[in-house]
């Protein structure tokens, strides 16, 4: 297995809007909250190109034998209107196709991200993952991220007060 790493183009497109539509439509991965429309496609689509824009390393896809099998994709900025310590970043996605995982390419596909962050000057960076998603969390801890905050939300359509 020769595992490249490269910087997105936009031939890639159509390929990791498939895999984000996997990613979208496994609620162990992406809960329940985005839908897989074709509008919210094309409103990933653009904020796709937008971050290819801003800095043509944010988005990262792996290739075995000319074959995309993973991507991750993430700011070199994340937003807050605070002045904070750190300088950071965050991770949007981390995708790897099912024939392809536990095989190496999430961690390397992460690593090429922490260093074009390190180049930027980043010195921190977060994500988030959801509970159920044990496999990741454990690639997560292995790669050194700490949990640091718990996102909690409420369903008000079928709870009753």
């Amino acid at each position: 297995m020769r595992l490249t790493i490269r910087p997105f183009r936009q031939g890639d497109l159509e390929q990791l809007t498939e895999f984000w539509r996997e990613l979208q439509g496994d609620p162990i991965v992406a809960g329940d909250f985005s839908l897989v429309s074709e509008e919210n496609v094309a409103r990933w689509q653009k904020f796709v190109m937008k971050v290819h824009e801003e800095d043509e390393k944010q988005i990262l896809v792996a290739e075995i034998a000319g074959k995309i099998v993973g991507y991750v994709s993430f700011l070199n900025r994340a937003e807050f209107p605070l002045e904070t310590r750190y300088t950071w970043a965050s991770i949007n996605e981390l995708y790897v196709h099912p024939d392809h995982r536990r095989k190496g390419i999430a961690t390397e596909l992460m690593k090429q991200a922490f260093k074009h962050l390190k180049s930027k000057g980043v010195t921190h960076v977060r994500l988030n993952v959801m509970t159920e998603n044990h496999a990741t969390i454990e690639l997560y801890w292995k790669l050194g991220f700490k949990d640091r905050s718990l996102r909690m939300q409420i369903d008000l359509t079928t709870h009753h007060t």
